[in-house]
Formats: structure tokens, sequence, C-alpha cells
């Protein structure tokens, strides 16, 4: 008796229920032993946040190159490649058949600088930049001074569609200054396909006038500096003597919370807010004594069960010009002896 599924598996066709799978099986083969012999094969490529391998070609243009994914890999239009020392933008992908996608990458020429007008984070993003107004080989070109307009596609993703129209960004420098430029056209449909969630944005703009609260520092225009927590460039000492410990069964020990400001110096208007945090092993097993003078006393009681126990002192307060702090300690209960 014939047996279909011996041939299906030396045809490396295992699982093919027709004719066109079984070809579709022995294309892959052939085309993933081109692949991985291939001349231009360039292993583990970063392309978004992963590794992949390319087979890349270039083209009559320097700035232009073509792509081949393996077998059965793909990639997204919009997404950014480092390659050879670049980042390059996929603005084109075909895909002919079941078996491999082939695109077109083409090489980014600046950084895009801007801030979230939410959270106040810093963006940035590889772009392509051009000048509108070039044609023929010159149509691709690195931003010059006093072109006032510029052309530029970047990846659409959460933070570029929240850009606006009258958005603005410092994109070159002149004499030592910035040079500001305003969105006037924002375009995220034409390279954008809504079934498969990939694509580019492309934005104009024009020449504009530098700003006071543009930072030159950070490349960012308008902007603006996030509220600073004290926590962040403040302090809290939790001060006592010795090891962190307490003794079962022992005397009361003392801890005080000592708060600094922005410079280092003490911070006497704040009043701290104790806490303890243990499990129940613990309960009604710890005295605590508040006193007026920033501090806190704790004493163990005689209860050789909770020796090793270990717990969290911990101290908070709030200012409203200085902000939150906070610190904690741990402490373990060791034995009186």
């Amino acid at each position: 008796m014939l047996n279909i599924d011996y041939f299906r598996s030396i045809q490396n066709a295992t699982g093919a229920s027709s004719a066109q799978d079984i070809v579709v099986a022995e294309t892959s083969r052939d085309f993933e032993d081109g692949f991985s012999s291939s001349v231009n094969l360039n292993r583990g490529v970063t392309i978004g946040n992963r590794l992949q391998d390319f087979i890349i070609t270039t083209t009559e243009e320097s700035d232009i190159c073509k792509i081949i994914a393996r077998p059965y890999e793909s990639f997204r239009r919009g997404e950014v490649l480092d390659y050879e020392g670049d980042f390059w933008l996929v603005t084109e992908k075909f895909i002919e058949n079941k078996i491999f996608s082939r695109g077109i990458i083409q090489k980014c020429n600046h950084l895009l600088v801007w801030q979230n007008t939410e959270t106040l984070e810093i963006i940035k993003r590889w772009s392509i930049a051009k000048d509108p107004y070039t044609s023929g080989e010159f149509r691709e070109r690195v931003i010059a001074v006093g072109s006032g307009k510029y052309k530029i596609k970047l990846p659409y993703d959460d933070e570029t569609k929240l850009l606006r129209r009258e958005k603005r960004f410092l994109m070159d420098i002149s004499g030592g200054q910035p040079i500001a430029y305003r969105l006037v056209r924002f375009d995220g449909i034409t390279n954008n396909s809504k079934s498969t969630a990939e694509g580019f944005l492309v934005i104009n703009v024009e020449e504009d006038e530098l700003q006071d609260d543009d930072n030159k520092e950070l490349w960012v225009a308008n902007y603006v500096a996030p509220k600073t927590d004290a926590a962040k460039v403040g302090n809290v000492l939790i001060e006592y003597v010795g090891d962190p410990e307490l003794r079962v069964g022992g005397s009361a020990k003392s801890f005080k919370a000592l708060f600094l400001d922005t410079n280092g110096n003490p911070a006497l208007s704040l009043a701290p807010i104790w806490s303890l945090d243990f499990g129940t092993l613990l309960q009604h097993q710890i005295e605590v004594k508040h006193s007026d003078d920033c501090s806190i006393s704790l004493r163990a009681l005689n209860n050789e069960d909770i020796i090793g126990e270990k717990f969290i002192l911990k101290v908070t307060a709030n200012d409203t010009d200085l902000g939150d702090f906070e610190a904690q300690v741990e402490l373990t209960l060791i034995s009186y002896f």
C-alpha cells in the first residue's frame, strides 16, 4: 500500500493537504537554502525591539535599500532598522506570495525631538526630512540651513499620532543658534493601513521664530520643566544607635527622622508620620511611643516566639512646597542574651 505521508515527509510537505501546499513547501525549502547562503544576508539586524535576519541590497540611490525577510518572518511599514551604523525607515512592504516578504527601506537623516504636552516626557524619533522643493538626485538630502520648509516621514505610533498643527521643533542650527520649525500639515492616513496596523506619518513644517521657552540644551521647543518631587531631590534619614534590631524583652530603642531640603539643610517644618508593617505574629508585641522631637520609641515585649522576626518601620511627610518624603528601615528582633 502506498504511504502518502512518507512521500510528503521526504518532500518537506508534511501536513500539506493540496498540490499547492506541496509546491509552497518545496519553494520555501529552496528559498531558505538560498537565503541562508546569500552574500547579502545580514544576521541579527535590530528592527523595532527585536533581532531579525534580512537580505539587504543596495540600489542606485545611496539612501535606499531593498530588504527581504527570512521565509515566514515579516516586518511592518513604519518600523525602524539599525543597519550599518544608520537608522532606516521601512517605507514599502510587498507580499508577493505565502513564503516571504520584501520591502524598501530609506535612510533616516534627522532625529526629531519634542515634548509630550501631557506627560512632559521628551520624545525622540528617527525620521526622513527632505526639502519639498528639490527634485532629481537631490530630492532626499540632509537638512540644510535656510530651506524654510521640510516634509518629514517618521514612524506612526502612540506618540507621533498625538502631534498636532502648530507643534514646534528645533531642527537645525545656524550661527550657533537653533532653527525652529512649526508643524503646518499632518497626514496620518495616506501611508497607513488600519487593517494591518502599520505605516508611517508624514508632516510638513515651516521655519519659525525662536521663542523664550525653547530649550537649546535639550533641543526641545516650548519646553516645560516637570515638577520635581521632594523625594527625588530632598532626603529623609532615620537615625538610630547601633544595628537595625530590637532585643526581645529589652529596653525601648529610639528612632528619629531627619528631613533635609534640596540644599541638604534640615527641614524643621516637617512633621513625621510613623507606621509599622509586620505580620500577624507581631501584633501586640511591639510597644510604640511617639515624641515631639520627630522621634519614635519601640520596645519588643518579652516573647521568645518572636525572636528572628522582621518588620518595617516607615516614616513619611508632606509639605506644600517641598513635596513628599519617605524612608523605611527593616528591623530584626533578636534575643536579649
